[in-house]
């Protein structure tokens, strides 16, 4: 693969690198978070989801922890407003509404396909 010449090459400021970083960091520890949620938490995560509470969210945070609580749609996400252009997925509300009405594997699938992780 040829190089672009000296001349033509984009210049990034030092302090973008590090904006890269950090948004790499962030969603690589809150992907973590689900799948600890979904792999080693998972009876946890279930009965947490019970289908008589309001609609639920399972976030992944950025310490690789997990929790499980109503999306607060008044209030943004605690994450900075990336300047890359980058949106933070807005995660599935309603997990616990199909909890009762298949097995547990099948409804972990769907949590986790309908996860941002």
């Amino acid at each position: 693969m040829a190089s672009l010449p000296s001349s033509k090459r984009v210049k990034l400021d030092p302090s973008a690198s590090d904006k890269v970083k950090e948004v790499f960091n962030n969603i690589n520890a809150r992907r973590i978070g689900i799948l600890n949620a979904l792999m080693k938490d998972l009876e946890v995560v279930y009965n947490e989801c019970d289908p008589v509470k309001e609609s639920l969210c399972l976030f992944g945070l950025t310490n690789t922890t997990w929790v499980v609580k109503a999306f607060d749609w008044e209030s943004p996400l605690s994450i900075p407003e990336p300047k890359l252009g980058i949106l933070e997925p807005k995660p599935i509300s309603g997990i616990n509404f199909l909890r009762n009405k298949m097995t547990k594997e099948a409804w972990a699938s769907s949590v986790a396909v309908h996860s941002d992780g």
